[in-house]
């Protein structure tokens, strides 16, 4: 799979306020051996899951939500995945 860092906006507080948008920086990975819908999903069913979202063909990783802790369990994750574990 292949990773790059995009620019991310979003309205603030979940919806609440729809004409105020956050803007941020994402992660957004393309998976070459399953869907974006598929990884997603099977992200959301691990023990811990792993929330994102798909976005243009690629699964979205919002900086806003994540800790600098999450970012090597993502990997992995998503290493796992694209290899189909």
């Amino acid at each position: 799979c292949s990773v790059k860092v995009i620019k991310t906006a979003a309205p603030a507080g979940g919806g609440s306020l729809p004409a105020v948008e956050l803007s941020g920086f994402g992660a957004a990975v393309a998976f070459t051996a399953v869907t974006p819908a598929a990884a997603e999903k099977r992200l959301r069913q691990r023990p811990v899951p792993i929330i994102c979202r798909v976005q243009d063909d690629q699964v979205l990783f919002d900086s806003r939500c994540l800790n600098d802790t999450d970012v090597e369990e993502i990997a992995i994750a998503c290493a796992e995945v694209e290899r189909g574990l």
